[in-house]
Formats: structure tokens, C-alpha cells, sequence
């Protein structure tokens, strides 16, 4: 009876252990995809490259936690409903810029969707 009683309570144990397990991610976003993100960051480089083949430009940004961010700028920039993107042709490597748009895929924003959306140059941050 014992040693039923104990292989009994050695079952639920190793039950209950296996229900607290749980995987958790290593990083966890700081946002969904889909939803709205503003970033500011340092210029790295410009590749306009894909807008001659109807595809989007690609700003590539260092924030402040010294992560690199794709701001994507569609090449069709005048459908948009974004502020600014204008300025898309005026930027150059080491400005400073912010973005305010929608948050496509790991790292990649999109300014266009949105008239709350805007690509601005701004003053270099600490």
C-alpha cells in the first residue's frame, strides 16, 4: 500500500511539474505588428534602389538602444496619407530622422496608412 501511495504521488508531482513548464520567447516585441510605432535614429544608409521597379525604398535607422530599423517608403509615395515623405529625396547619411508609422514586420516600419503617419528630419538626440 505504501508503495502505491508513493508511485501515486510521484505521478502527481511530475503532473503537476509538467503543467507549470512554460516556454516563454527570448525577446518579446515591444510591439504587435500592425500597430502604429514611432522611431527616431541616426540614418545609416538609403537604398532608393527598389523604387525604380515599383518597390519600396529602404531608410535603414539606428535608435537609441542601438537597434537598426527599415523604414519602408513606398514608391508610390503620392498614395499615401503619410506627412512629409517628400523629404524621402532629401535625406542623407548621418541625419537624424523620425518616423511614425505602422509596424509591418520585425523591425520594419511602414509610413503611408495613416494620416497620423509622418517622416521628419530632427536634431541629433543623446
Amino acid at each position: 500500500m505504501l508503495r502505491l501511495l508513493s508511485v501515486g504521488v510521484m505521478v502527481a508531482l511530475t503532473g503537476c511539474y509538467q503543467s507549470v513548464v512554460i516556454e516563454t520567447p527570448i525577446e518579446t516585441p515591444a510591439a504587435a505588428v500592425g500597430s502604429d510605432v514611432t522611431v527616431r535614429g541616426e540614418v545609416l544608409n538609403i537604398d532608393a534602389d527598389p523604387m525604380a521597379y515599383d518597390g519600396d525604398a529602404i531608410i535603414s535607422v539606428r535608435d537609441k538602444e542601438d537597434r537598426t530599423i527599415e523604414i519602408l517608403i513606398a514608391a508610390r509615395m503620392n498614395l499615401c496619407l503619410a506627412k512629409d515623405l517628400n523629404l524621402f529625396g532629401d535625406l542623407d547619411e548621418g541625419d537624424y530622422i523620425e518616423v511614425r508609422g505602422e509596424l509591418v514586420g520585425d523591425g520594419e516600419i511602414r509610413p503611408c496608412e495613416s494620416e497620423s503617419h509622418y517622416l521628419r528630419q530632427v536634431e541629433a538626440s543623446n
